[in-house]
């Protein structure tokens, strides 16, 4: 079974804001600005790094943000690139 790595869409056209725990990513491809929760923000700001798959980016994850022992982390970063895959900000790692 491969293992599916994921990686943002173009990275050169995102524009990152953070006003303290607040975070929106400007889309310059089509104008949209999307709020980004912090785990959200985190999923993003890895990827713009290079691309990861569900393991590695929970691992990245829990040492950047306090996540609740009752939060299946996996189940939440999986919800969270397919949810970042239908507004087109990422996409599973072709290389």
């Amino acid at each position: 079974m491969s293992v599916v790595k994921w990686t943002l869409q173009q990275s050169k056209c995102f524009v990152f804001r953070h006003w303290g725990d607040e975070s929106v990513v400007y889309d310059i491809r089509n104008g949209d600005t999307h709020w980004l929760d912090p785990v959200t923000r985190v999923v993003l700001e890895i990827l713009a790094e290079s691309a990861k798959d569900l393991p590695e980016l929970a691992l990245s994850i829990s040492n950047q943000v306090v996540i609740p022992p009752e939060v299946d982390l996996l189940a939440l970063i999986d919800s969270t690139l397919q949810q970042l895959r239908r507004i087109g900000l990422t996409k599973p790692d072709t290389a």
